[in-house]
């Protein structure tokens, strides 16, 4: 059932502008109250006789128009969702402007963001990786818009590439999904730091940007997310609870404690924790004139204590392995071995092999051994968002 009963509908100017009558006569059919708004670009692709007859209701173009000039007002408030489908390049870049030259427009000003405003970008694959572009979903997504990223397929323009509308089943299935409202996810990112002494100590590479990728996927089909993350981490552009860790001790306190107070649907336990700490720290700076002998100890497995630290005892864990090898069977025997220290649900392999600048290739396994293959950050994030929408708990 779609869990929103009155959806405020608006269509900016794209060819993609048919799908969205199909989307339109999903949701009368079911009983959604459905209010379409259309820019004057967007009449010029599809009719409002035809809106009209989808909906039963007259379709609003202009601002200024006798008796309605407090629509920007009155029809965002009566709405519970907002769903801009399809969304043009200009109307993204204008929107994160802050332009408000048309209806649609002026209600996105004076948009109430306590309630969900989704966003379907329908484009050519140049403007939908042009900078200005990219620059403005992000700035819309940390105002809260919530964006249905676009697949990649054929676009009307004759190119293949990424850019092409969701499908009108895709975007009700999505928006579907976020109307359970609430639930949450722990997303942990970053490597811990192991003091030595006050000033130096052991760290490893990571800096959390697979663990924010795939944090701002997820925030964007409406869940709540609490981003764990270490202090040199980059964060989500989405909104979220950041919460800070700097070593292994930290880390493991502050996991375990947000654990047992929220009831998480998911753990994304990313985070690249370190399996040694120093046994011994000094106190204040240690002088550089000698050499220095460290002593570590072994650090416990904090993926293995998750499920018995969460209040949510059905709670699914996804965690990540990285190995160095081109020997499959190695590589089989280290994610066997995550699976059954941790009962994790799902894990996600990488090689260093795989991972350079310019590629982020690996897999998703569940505990049956099926693999799903990703080619990029993005790419991983769009099919973990996939896995957490599918798997019901």
């Amino acid at each position: 059932m779609f869990p929103f009963r009155k959806i405020l509908f608006k269509i900016s100017g794209s060819i993609a502008a048919f799908k969205a009558c199909a989307l339109i006569s999903r949701l009368v059919k079911e009983g959604v109250e459905v209010q379409v708004v259309a820019t004057p670009s967007a009449l010029n692709f599809i009719g409002a006789a035809t809106l009209e007859g989808l909906t039963g209701k007259k379709v609003f173009s202009e601002v200024f128009h006798d008796g309605q000039m407090m629509n920007h007002i009155y029809l965002d408030r009566w709405s519970n969702a907002v769903i801009l489908c399809p969304a043009s390049a200009n109307a993204i870049n204008q929107m994160a402007a802050g332009i408000a030259d048309d209806l649609v427009k002026t209600l996105f000003m004076a948009h109430d963001f306590t309630r969900p405003y989704f966003l379907v970008p329908a484009m050519n694959e140049k403007m939908w990786a042009h900078p200005a572009t990219k620059a403005s979903v992000n700035k819309l997504v940390e105002y809260g818009v919530r964006v249905l990223s676009p697949n990649s397929g054929s676009l009307a323009c004759g190119e293949v590439g990424e850019g092409r509308m969701l499908e009108p089943d895709e975007i009700y299935n999505l928006i579907c999904e976020t109307g359970i409202n609430g639930k949450k996810v722990l997303v942990t990112a970053g490597g811990t730091r192991e003091p030595i002494d006050s000033v130096r100590f052991i760290g490893n590479t990571s800096t959390g940007n697979t663990a924010a990728a795939i944090a701002d996927e997820i925030i964007r089909s409406g869940y709540e997310v609490t981003f764990l993350k270490s202090e040199s981490a980059n964060s989500p552009k989405g909104k979220c609870n950041i919460i800070s860790f700097s070593s292994f001790k930290d880390l493991k306190n502050k996991l375990f404690k947000i654990l047992a107070k929220e009831s998480f649907e998911f753990v994304i336990h990313a985070a690249a924790v370190s399996d040694y700490s120093v046994e011994k720290v000094v106190s204040g700076k240690i002088e550089s004139a000698n050499e220095l002998n460290l002593r570590l100890k072994r650090n416990p497995k904090l993926i293995s204590e998750i499920k018995k630290n969460s209040k949510n005892k059905r709670v699914k864990l996804i965690g990540f392995k990285l190995t160095d090898t081109e020997d499959r069977s190695v590589i089989d025997l280290a994610v066997k071995k995550i699976f059954l220290q941790s009962q994790a649900d799902f894990v996600v392999h990488n090689d260093l092999s795989l991972i350079s600048e310019n590629e982020h290739r690996g897999e998703i396994i569940d505990k049956d051994g099926n693999k799903k293959s990703f080619s990029d950050k993005s790419d991983l994030a769009k099919k973990i968002k996939r896995v957490i929408t599918e798997v019901s708990i």
